[in-house]
């Protein structure tokens, strides 16, 4: 699975990335290892289903013309 997380480093610079990993546990455990405080960690849903939210954006010209013929 994939987590992104966010961390505090020794020197107070706010941190964040992602990581493949089995557990929340371990990577709270990789986090702690590096001499990071952890803030926050959550599972890359998006990643997992493999699909990108709001990737592309629908113009208003292809819009139009979808629903050009609808009654």
């Amino acid at each position: 699975m994939k987590y992104n997380y966010t961390a505090i480093t020794k020197n107070g610079f706010k941190v964040s990335g992602s990581v493949e990993s089995n557990s929340e546990n371990d990577v709270l455990r990789m986090i702690k290892n590096n001499g990071y405080l952890p803030v926050s960690i959550d599972r890359d849903v998006e990643a997992e289903a493999g699909i990108e939210i709001f990737a592309k954006k629908v113009k208003k010209k292809d819009l139009s013309s979808t629903f050009e013929n609808v009654p």
